[in-house]
């Protein structure tokens, strides 16, 4: 039997109800959970797995009743299904009281039935913590719960075939962090101005097409001081977008940027993903710190 694979970002988060922001204040110690193989007909203790219980918070000045309740999302995460039945999942307690600064530490029980036609799916859940009873209006914290029956959940599924991509085109995008200073206001051909730019290396035996753009950040590619993410990544972009690179060939790939004037003195980071056409899930990234004169 596989073991489970257990993840928990823990987050804390509060939402302040009533007009006065010290009248109830609810929070949770939980953010995201994921749970991946996990087997039909058992039951899980999520906080048991990880000495980790799911923490309801009451951060106000005054006392205040919680409900904990689980629900499926009307738009769950990509890959993800709505969970099947709330009841799967439960929260132990479910209602107390909480005094002013008081906290309750609480057990999730995930229990899925013994049925076959679950396993390879993937479920998406929510719970929601609210101050009142009975769907009486009061502050409200929503956290997210993955779990994945009986194989690994989608992330590690595209992470495992990305993996296998990119090792069997090898190739590289260099260099991992490009600086460069760029006028505000003005379109502007980096490379042709500069004569700096990202390379594509194929050191693979076949051709590749791929795809070069700027993209949202991921987690993990934090900005170098003094730098902020940009909120509008196409303020960058490459051309032309799509490249076709032989093998054993070093291609520059051209990079334009015009970024509005009120930007003028600030660095932005941008975040260039290189992936194969039509595999957009196996990218190899580069990050581009400009500042903006």
């Amino acid at each position: 039997m596989n073991k489970v694979k257990f993840f928990a970002y823990a987050l804390i988060l509060f939402l302040v109800s009533g007009l006065l922001m010290a009248s109830v204040s609810i929070g949770t110690r939980y953010g995201t959970i994921v749970l991946e193989e996990v087997s039909p007909g058992r039951v899980y203790n999520i906080t048991e797995m990880r000495d980790l219980p799911y923490t309801v918070i009451n951060r106000g000045s005054t006392k205040g009743n919680v409900n904990i309740t689980v629900f499926p999302p009307r738009e769950p995460r990509e890959d993800y299904e709505p969970i099947a039945d709330p009841n799967w999942l439960t929260v132990r307690p479910s209602e107390f009281e909480l005094e002013a600064g008081e906290s309750m530490p609480t057990s999730l029980i995930l229990n899925i039935p013994d049925d076959e036609k679950y396993k390879g799916r993937h479920f998406h859940a929510l719970i929601r913590v609210q101050s009142g009873r009975g769907g009486g209006v009061g502050a409200a914290v929503v956290n997210n719960f993955f779990f994945s029956v009986g194989s690994p959940g989608p992330e590690a599924v595209r992470e495992a075939r990305a993996r296998e991509v990119l090792s069997d085109l090898n190739y590289d995008v260099n260099p991992e962090s490009l600086f460069i200073e760029v006028p505000a206001g003005e379109e502007f051909d980096i490379l042709q101005e500069l004569d700096r730019s990202l390379q594509i290396i194929n050191r693979g035996r076949q051709d590749v097409k791929l795809v070069i753009n700027s993209i949202e950040n991921r987690p993990g590619y934090s900005a170098a001081d003094g730098y902020s993410f940009t909120s509008s990544p196409e303020y960058l972009w490459a051309e032309p977008g799509t490249m076709a690179i032989e093998s054993y060939q070093v291609r520059d790939v051209n990079l334009f940027a015009k970024i509005p004037e009120e930007y003028k003195g600030e660095k932005l980071m941008f975040l260039v993903g290189v992936h194969p056409e039509g595999m957009d899930f196996a990218n190899l990234y580069s990050r581009v710190f400009v500042s903006v004169k």
